[in-house]
């Protein structure tokens, strides 16, 4: 077991029912609950509802309405990313990367249910059923066969190696089709525990799916576009036809005389992106009848006249097929990205491409309540009272204007925009005081009267750039670092100032302390620094340390600073701004742009989604262990016991003291430790720190 040392003052008697707060000299999260999935990959389609595969989770929408989508459930797996998915009875079969494939139970698609998962080995990143068998592609070139005839304990039964890279899969009769690098595979599965190579037809790019409908093979190859192979034989393959694009092809789909391409050109952006239609009367000579354009379409499923699309930017996407070229959007589910978060009671505010409310009040459950799409993105929120405001920037950062936003909250299910204000360069943070609007941009700090919600008013300005700001009393921290005077908004200007490295990102401020964090870009290494900003004329560096990523946003828990960066999360010890200590690294979180802290939670704004976790003392490997000796027993009641009412010895790792995870060690730890060993009460936990 991993122990922190523990220094106390005196003999430790805590009182009755307050305690004393847990202190620990390194922490780490642990993952609660997700939401706001993003990075659409793939959708399987059932009856009323549409299955959506996220780059880091799953999202069940009712299309029962389609014009009106509805969010039913969501499903955030600890597997790996969500990639290919199929639909067959009443299960759901997804593909998860390095997670393997899992079986969910949607019989009641408002709570889903994994009932089984199986992990081969590699990089899954698609699945077929066919009967009581699912067959899996692997990035690397595998190939597997696997019986699902019970679901709860799905089987390996043949493995087929040697293929340069497998995208996708699909199955008829007793034949595999297997999109790889190098065109399309024939594999012989009539007997599924002796899987046998048949043949390859070369498309020299990579297949990465494919509908096969009279007895040809309709493919979407990468650059090459649509392929269109005859198969007299399964080992008789060759290409027929095709229609080249400029860009990537990933998706394709085949209803009657029609074939739909998914694409996305990487090199003129939405220009020629999105949903491809060919007459395939002749499928020597695809002939292109439709185009309807969207950011970046991934995977195509047709049913009746409606085109759903999987794009990765905006989500599912509804078309309406019937009559081409007149190609039309119906309806969506727009995912919504991640970049800043506020929280406010049990209510967490997002924005990103859109803006989202939250509930949180079960961190294990979030639940989406109401959502705005943005046609530009936000990166800072803040929520005073029944408002929301946002700032944020179209496109790009460096080159083009940004934008203000009101947004009523008065209701959950349904906030609106009531006021929306244009900035001549991008806006990056905000803070509010009263009733100023203080927006930090590319170029510059603007001060908003918000005094009227509906017309807010630039009143003053000052040249700065100004990636976060925070604001106290008389005082507008930047943290480059500058300090400025703004006892009167309408003429702000600098107070003092010192100089960091890096790009600054974000400042905290605690006490006269300022915490600052930035990054270095190609250096991929951050920095944070402490200030001491007693005297705001002349603030005076304290410390500084570094993260092995760029460092993006901070905040302060406890006597910890916890940073955000490119590769995850960074602690460090504050409880001496002057001595900074690095205190741990969580790197599974990926990128996170922001953190709001919450009692003993972090809700981390990151590119794929919400994540909601769980801090606490890196030593807690076996809470309700006070004596450390590797149990849980009756003598670490008699220990906890000894400690807070006897002056003996504390806890090696007081946050294992903490057995009912309160973030306080107290008589209540006792007591359930206690219905834990005796009276079939619920298991200790590692508290919050």
């Amino acid at each position: 077991m991993r122990k922190a040392a523990v220094l106390l003052s005196g003999l430790m008697i805590l009182i009755f029912v307050i305690g004393s707060p847990l202190s620990v000299g390194s922490m780490t999260a642990v993952s609660v609950g997700s939401t706001l999935w993003s990075a659409m990959q793939d959708v399987a389609v059932n009856g009323n509802y549409a299955y959506c595969s996220m780059e880091k989770g799953l999202v069940v929408v009712d299309i029962s309405n389609l014009s009106e989508t509805r969010f039913v459930s969501q499903i955030a797996p600890d597997s790996g990313m969500a990639l290919g998915s199929m639909i067959a009875g009443n299960y759901l079969y997804v593909a998860f990367w390095s997670g393997g494939m899992g079986i969910y139970d949607v019989n009641d698609p408002a709570s889903p249910n994994l009932v089984g998962r199986i992990n081969p080995g590699g990089y899954i990143n698609d699945v077929f059923v066919q009967g009581n068998y699912a067959y899996l592609s692997d990035r690397y070139g595998f190939f597997y066969v696997v019986d699902i005839s019970a679901p709860s304990s799905p089987q390996l039964m043949t493995t087929l190696s040697g293929f340069n890279g497998a995208f996708a899969v699909k199955v008829i009769d007793t034949v595999a089709y297997l999109g790889t690098s190098s065109g399309l595979v024939t594999i012989n599965v009539a007997s599924p525990d002796t899987s046998i190579f048949i043949s390859i037809c070369s498309t020299q790019t990579r297949v990465y799916d494919i509908a096969i409908a009279n007895g040809i093979a309709y493919v979407a190859c990468e650059s090459k576009g649509l392929q269109v192979i005859a198969m007299p034989r399964p080992d008789d393959m060759y290409i027929l036809g095709g229609y080249g694009i400029i860009g990537g092809a990933y998706g394709v789909d085949v209803a009657g005389d029609v074939a739909y391409l998914a694409r996305y050109d990487y090199s003129s952006g939405i220009v020629n992106s999105g949903l491809m239609a060919f007459d395939i009367t002749n499928p020597e000579v695809p002939t292109l009848i439709g185009l309807y354009r969207d950011p970046y379409g991934l995977k195509v499923s047709i049913k009746d006249s409606i085109a759903f699309v999987a794009d990765r930017t905006l989500g599912l996407q509804l078309i309406n097929i019937l009559h081409p070229p007149s190609f039309g959007l119906i309806g969506e589910y727009r995912t919504q990205e991640s970049r800043c978060v506020a929280i406010a009671g049990n209510r967490a505010y997002v924005a990103g491409n859109g803006f989202s409310i939250i509930d949180i009040s079960d961190n294990s459950n979030p639940i989406v309540l109401g959502q705005i799409p943005f046609d530009y993105t936000g990166m800072d929120v803040a929520v005073v009272d029944t408002l929301a405001f946002v700032t944020g920037y179209f496109t790009s950062p460096y080159s083009n204007t940004g934008q203000f936003a009101i947004i009523s909250i008065t209701d959950d299910q349904n906030p609106y925009v009531i006021s929306s204000t244009s900035l001549p360069k991008a806006g990056f943070s905000l803070a509010i005081q009263g009733n100023y609007a203080y927006l930090g941009g590319y170029d510059s700090l603007q001060i908003f009267d918000i005094s009227n919600p509906l017309v807010p008013v630039i009143v003053s300005y000052f040249p700065q750039r100004c990636d976060y700001i925070a604001v106290r009393g008389d005082f507008a921290y930047i943290p480059h670092l500058k300090i400025l005077n703004i006892s009167n908004p309408l003429s702000p200007h600098l107070e003092g100032e010192d100089q960091i490295g890096g790009a600054a990102a974000d400042i905290v401020l605690r006490g006269d302390t300022a915490f600052v964090c930035a990054w270095t870009g190609e250096l991929m290494m951050g920095f944070v620094y402490s200030f001491d900003i007693s005297n705001p004329a002349a603030p005076l560096m304290l410390d500084y340390d570094y993260t092995g990523d760029d460092a993006f946003c901070m905040e302060l828990k406890n006597n910890f600073a916890i940073v955000g960066t490119y590769g995850g999360l960074y602690y460090f010890d504050i409880t001496d701004p002057a001595a900074i200590v690095s205190s741990g690294h969580d790197a599974v979180w990926g990128y996170v742009s922001d953190i709001a802290v919450a009692g003993g939670y972090g809700y981390l704004a990151v590119e794929d989604g919400l994540q909601i976790v769980r801090f606490q003392g890196t030593c807690c490997d076996l809470p309700g262990d006070f004596t450390n000796n590797d149990l849980v027993n009756i003598l670490d009641v008699t220990a906890m016991i000894d400690n807070l009412y006897k002056g003996g010895p504390p806890a090696a790792c007081v946050a294992e003291a903490d057995a009912n995870g309160s973030g306080v060690a107290n008589i209540q730890d006792i007591t359930y430790l206690i219905k834990f060993l005796y009276l079939g009460g619920p298991t200790p936990i590692c508290g919050p720190i």
